[in-house]
């Protein structure tokens, strides 16, 4: 066994071109200790693997001392890889309010972001260059250390996996969580920047919800490529608005969810839907212009809660009414037209329409083979939508989907219906009464 061992990390030492496919041993991630906390190298893994709503569920049900603790660990350990490390020489949060300029009447936002975070000046920082010329001309790296070099942090597509500090802020009482929270949720503001860029950004804005609104001003009606990253980065915004007690980030975060509101508003289709995202690949060889229903409809529609809860006041009940609106015709939508009969769940992808035409099919184009229904992500918004609506409809999807049985459908993923479970329990729903 340690022969093979060993000739399997010789194997992942001598060739840094293999991919997390690759599965390396797992000696070689638990030698990583801290650093690969989540399983491989890109971001912790793609696909679903550890990607919630609500984390720390488990721990509450039990009441679990030891499992409370995992989570603080685990968001230790997340955060050493994550880019929420922005902040001042003070020790406070990144505020994106305190780089807002206005010149000639306009609000700019100035600060030169590029794709991994703050520029570095390297000719001034030469000591860590002297250290870094060092080390590697003495081939003093362990061959282990390829691994770490080409290990990413969490992007905003799987960012709930840093969300393990949720738990430990609110339920183990972290201060050191708290402000993580309070940090991601500004940098959020920054990557949902609403305001123009005094300078572009290396990267182009990707992300920018200012860019985002000039996009559907001019093209009202017809759809937004938003996905999953912006269901995350929402609910980032909420943790951020409610445990942050500066007023300027709590203004920031109201600030930008009104802009999303609007932009959803606008950007929504006659049919109902909102995203839209161009012909590719992997969508039926890119024949179709389509939309991705877990997504928009699921990790999206979390988050379009989320910002509900953070337009609570008198003030924003107009923005958190409208968004509710769009999300019940949303979820309709995904509950009818855009319903997989052959997996009796919401399909994974709906074809809009053909690519080169203007026109939407007349009926949306499901393929029972390719569009790939989804139940993982539903619980949690379709409850939403049933609460918002009382129409069984919802509540029958929800059986549907899950073919009667919540917890045995979706074992790996019960957090994503926790919500539905603390109804149910509560005896809140139709045939619950009273449990």
């Amino acid at each position: 066994m340690l022969q093979r061992y060993q000739r399997l990390v010789s194997r992942q030492s001598a060739n840094p071109g293999l991919t997390y496919q690759d599965n390396p041993p797992p000696g070689v991630k638990l030698r990583m200790g801290h650093a690969i906390p989540a399983g491989v190298r890109y971001g912790g893994m793609t696909g679903g693997a550890g990607v919630q709503y609500a984390f720390g569920l488990k721990a509450i049900i039990t009441a679990s001392g030891d499992g409370l603790r995992h989570h603080v660990l685990l968001a230790d350990r997340h955060w050493d890889r994550h880019r929420a490390h922005r902040f001042y020489d003070n020790g406070r949060a990144f505020t994106f309010g305190k780089h807002i300029v206005e010149m000639d009447g306009k609000r700019y936002f100035d600060v030169p972001l590029d794709k991994r975070g703050w520029p570095v000046d390297k000719a001034s920082d030469t000591a860590c260059a002297i250290h870094a010329k060092h080390v590697a001309d003495s081939e003093l790296l362990h061959p282990a250390s390829a691994e770490l070099l080409r290990y990413m942090n969490h992007d905003d597509q799987h960012l709930s996996r840093v969300f393990d500090a949720a738990p430990a802020a609110y339920l183990a009482c972290d201060p050191v969580n708290r402000d993580r929270l309070v940090t991601l949720g500004g940098q959020v503001c920054a990557k949902l920047n609403i305001h123009p860029y005094r300078a572009k950004p290396k990267f182009g804005g990707y992300g920018s919800l200012h860019e985002a609104w000039k996009h559907v001003s001019a093209h009202p009606g017809q759809g937004i490529h938003m996905g999953r990253a912006n269901g995350w980065l929402n609910q980032a915004l909420a943790y951020g608005f409610y445990l942050s007690k500066d007023k300027q980030i709590r203004q920031d975060c109201l600030d930008v969810a009104r802009v999303d509101v609007a932009i959803r508003e606008m950007a929504q289709m006659p049919a109902g839907n909102v995203t839209i995202h161009q012909p590719y690949s992997k969508a039926w060889d890119g024949g179709y212009w389509y939309v991705n229903c877990w997504q928009t409809v699921g990790i999206m529609g979390n988050g379009a809660k989320c910002l509900t809860g953070i337009l609570d006041s008198t003030e924003d009940r107009d923005f958190a009414d409208r968004l509710k609106m769009i999300y019940v015709r949303l979820g309709r939508w995904s509950a009818t037209v855009g319903w997989d009969t052959e997996h009796n769940m919401p399909a994974g992808n709906v074809g809009l329409r053909r690519k080169g035409e203007i026109e939407p099919l007349a009926k949306p184009y499901i393929h029972a083979k390719k569009s790939g229904g989804t139940n993982h992500y539903f619980g949690n918004p379709y409850l939403w939508y049933y609460e918002l609506t009382s129409d069984r409809l919802f509540l029958d999807r929800l059986r549907q989907t899950v073919r009667g049985n919540v917890v045995g459908a979706s074992a790996q993923m019960t957090p994503n219906w926790s919500y539905c479970l603390w109804l149910a329990q509560g005896g809140k729903m139709p045939g619950r009464e009273g449990f």
